[in-house]
């Protein structure tokens, strides 16, 4: 699993991931126009994680630049739950 920073062009796969089935109650989901806004939001950080080329989870982090260092976890979200892919990707995040 290779973990990189998240560019607009993945807002698109970023929203599908948000909208698998029983995913909204738990984490939200946001149309592209506000994704777009957050991931150019310098406070923000937007991580995507890859298997094969496949973003197979993302993350938002808000507050990165904070002088507190103290740094919310907004979303985070696993393609595939139950197969330890969400666990992973939390502890390289």
């Amino acid at each position: 699993m290779d973990v990189s920073a998240a560019t607009e062009a993945d807002i698109p796969v970023i929203m599908q991931l948000e909208r698998i089935d029983g995913y909204e109650p738990l984490v939200g989901r946001w149309e592209a126009d506000q994704h777009a806004v957050e991931i150019k939001n310098p406070a923000n950080k937007y991580l995507v994680a890859r298997e094969g080329g496949e973003v197979v989870a993302f993350a938002i982090l808000q507050g990165v630049t904070t002088p507190h260092r103290c740094v919310r976890l907004r979303r985070i979200i696993a393609r595939n739950p139950q197969r330890g892919t969400g666990s992973k990707f939390l502890r390289m995040v």
